[in-house]
C-alpha cells in the first residue's frame, strides 16, 4: 500500500467515525417539530431548486455519498442522476485532486471552516477528465449540527487563467 492509499484511508475512517458521531447526535436530538415529512418537503424544495439551475449541484451526505443531484451535473459527467446518487464524490473524481478533497470535507466536519472551493478534476463517465470550479458548504442546523454538505460546480477550461473582474 503507498502512502497516498494508507493516508486516504486514515480520512475514509475518520470521516465515517466523524459522520456516525453527527448521525447519533441528529437522533438524540431533533429539533421541536421534526418529522419525517419534514424532511420530504426539504428534499422537494431542495431538488425544485436544484432542477432549473443552470450550473451543477449536489447534496452530498457526511460520508461523501451523493444524495441528489441536478441534472447540469449529471450531463457534465454523463450520468444520470439516479446512477450519482448510488455513487461518492470520491468515486467522480480524479484520484489526484481526492486527499486534497477530503482533507477539505474533513475541515468542514471538524468545524474549521464552513466552506471552501477548489479547482478540481473530475472524471466523466467515458472516461475523459473535466475540469471544474466548486464550492462546497456545510450545512447545519439551528444548533450547528452538521447535517450535509452543499456544493456548487461550474465547468472550467482546463488551462484557463483566473479573470479579475472591476467591480
Amino acid at each position: 500500500m503507498t502512502a497516498g492509499t494508507e493516508i486516504l484511508d486514515e480520512i475514509r475512517s475518520e470521516i465515517e467515525r466523524l459522520g456516525e458521531a453527527c448521525s447519533q447526535e441528529k437522533v438524540r436530538r431533533r429539533p421541536p417539530g421534526f418529522s419525517e415529512s419534514s424532511r420530504a418537503e426539504d428534499d422537494n424544495e431542495i431538488r425544485s431548486l436544484m432542477q432549473f439551475a443552470g450550473y451543477g449541484m449536489a447534496k452530498v451526505a457526511l460520508d461523501g455519498k451523493i444524495l441528489v443531484c441536478n441534472p447540469v451535473f449529471s450531463r457534465m459527467l454523463g450520468y444520470t442522476p439516479t446512477e450519482l446518487e448510488k455513487m461518492t464524490f470520491a468515486d467522480i473524481t480524479h484520484p489526484d485532486d481526492v486527499q486534497q478533497d477530503w482533507e477539505n470535507v474533513l475541515e468542514l466536519i471538524s468545524g474549521a471552516s464552513d466552506s471552501y472551493w477548489m479547482r478540481k478534476r473530475y472524471l466523466h463517465r467515458k472516461g475523459n477528465i473535466v475540469w471544474a470550479t466548486i464550492q462546497v458548504w456545510a450545512v447545519r442546523d439551528r444548533a450547528r449540527r452538521l447535517r450535509y454538505f452543499a456544493g456548487i460546480v461550474q465547468p472550467a477550461a482546463a488551462h484557463s487563467k483566473p479573470r479579475i473582474v472591476a467591480g
